[in-house]
């Protein structure tokens, strides 16, 4: 009698670290899923670009006219000079060579040749027209004119805050691999006491299923609740297109969340089918064994 309480105490308390290490394991699971998802949903260079949509490129090219059109309003010269002058397909390569170079290290000079002649030529056209004549004073004026508009068109295709994102991105790309391998050890150490506690396979993969539920569920809820909520659309980011993009990557990386979710809901599918092939398996040994000593 005192050894089936012994064994039966044994089980409950083998059951109950079990469940422990089950949980923990599930969030070691769901940290290495959130530091994946951050690596190569954000901070990889052709998925952070790809977060630039066409109407990022086409608020930002509105805000350029809009600024360009605000500075030229009090000069005097007339804001048709800025007609045809900046180009949708000049605004996406420029913003994304901009943060390839960012997230690259090296500093990225717009070529503004063609913007800087043909936006001279509309003042010089302008000038003349208005019955001015081109002097080497009106040369200065059209030179320093077109000087600004162009640092203005640079300050905007340059995303805001770039140079933050790049230094958090770098901090990270630092720990990353440090983060993997903690997560990896405690996954793997976890994985070993498991099976260790439990003398039948069906038994210790029962945890391990628990584990990929957890972090399936942690990877959908809080994620699914904020995405129906839209929340983070009250993100206070300007100008506009910074605006958009931001809820826009957030809106990604929710539904990476929920993604990933899905796939740990896989695995969990996929234990529970084998678990209960090698439970019925044990199920008709045991069976067999019981005929056999019969």
């Amino acid at each position: 009698m005192s050894h089936r309480r012994r064994s039966s105490s044994q089980s409950i308390l083998r059951n109950i670290i079990s469940y422990i290490f089950s949980f923990v394991l599930s969030m070691a699971l769901f940290a290495m899923t959130l530091l994946f998802i951050a690596r190569y949903g954000v901070f990889d260079d052709e998925n952070f670009i790809s977060m630039l949509d066409d109407d990022y490129y086409r608020l930002c090219m509105e805000h350029i006219e809009d600024q360009a059109n605000y500075y030229t309003l009090p000069t005097g010269i007339g804001t048709s000079v800025l007609e045809d002058v900046f180009s949708i397909d000049d605004v996406r390569y420029d913003v994304s060579r901009y943060v390839i170079s960012a997230f690259d290290g090296v500093e990225y000079k717009p070529d503004m040749k063609v913007l800087e002649n043909k936006l001279s030529d509309n003042v010089r056209n302008f000038f003349k027209a208005d019955g001015v004549t081109i002097t080497g004073e009106t040369e200065d004026i059209i030179s320093a004119y077109v000087e600004d508009i162009v640092n203005i068109y640079k300050a905007c295709v340059e995303m805001p805050g770039l140079d933050m994102i790049v230094q958090i991105r770098n901090v990270f790309l630092t720990y990353y691999r440090y983060g993997m391998i903690a997560c990896g050890i405690v996954i793997v150490l976890l994985i070993a006491f498991i099976i260790k506690l439990h003398h039948y396979p069906h038994r210790s993969m029962r945890y391990l299923a628990y584990a990929c539920g957890g972090s399936a569920l942690m990877s959908f809820v809080i994620p699914f609740i904020l995405y129906q909520s839209g929340r983070y659309k009250g993100l206070g980011l300007n100008p506009e297109y910074f605006y958009h993009f931001g809820v826009s990557l957030v809106e990604y990386l929710l539904k990476l969340c929920m993604f990933s979710a899905l796939l740990w809901a896989v695995v969990m599918i996929v234990l529970i089918v084998i678990i209960a092939a090698l439970r019925s398996k044990q199920m008709s040994r045991r069976h067999h064994h019981s005929h056999s000593d019969f």
